[in-house]
């Protein structure tokens, strides 16, 4: 069946899809909303997801409990319970979640609020980045939290230290 128009019905229960490839791949994930081109468009078994913006959540294919809003958020996101607010916030985050299911575990989901927030995420749980940029070039680790502007300091949570990065005026 062609499935590329906006506002289609798609499989699954309790499912909002809006824009051209919108939770175009899901199969039996439920109560996701999908409102942008291509946002959740490779979404198959993940639920109780929301992405709104063009090509939030591309990737994510079964997992469950994240949010993403602005261009590309979350964009090749898999795994579950990250929130990513902000073009590109957490964009290449893969597997930086909630290891063993969450609540009960030690590392948790990632939170990124800003433009760029955690873009370079791969695989860091635990961190928390709030600003333009924030903790953008954090990639493997975790327990990381910032709030800041572009150029301030970067806490690197796998060696417990700050460090002082190069700002563009200095």
């Amino acid at each position: 069946m062609e499935r590329s128009h906006s506002l289609v019905t798609p499989p699954g229960s309790n499912n909002t899809a809006s824009g051209v490839g919108a939770l175009l791949s899901n199969i039996t994930g439920n109560f996701n909303t999908a409102n942008g081109a291509s946002a959740l468009q490779l979404n198959s078994t993940g639920n109780n997801n929301t992405g709104i913006g063009v090509a939030t959540l591309f990737s994510n294919s079964a997992g469950d409990d994240n949010t993403a809003i602005g261009h590309q958020a979350l964009f090749a996101n898999t795994v579950s319970s990250n929130t990513a607010v902000g073009a590109g916030a957490l964009a290449n985050n893969t597997t930086g979640d909630a290891p063993g299911g969450g609540k009960d575990s030690e590392e948790g989901p990632n939170t990124a609020l800003g433009a760029s927030a955690l873009n370079q995420n791969t695989e860091a749980s635990s961190n928390t980045a709030v600003g333009f940029q924030a903790l953008g070039a954090t990639q493997t680790g975790g327990f990381s939290t910032a709030l800041w502007l572009q150029g301030a300091c970067q806490f690197d949570g796998a060696k417990q230290r700050r460090v002082r990065l190069q700002s563009a005026r200095e």
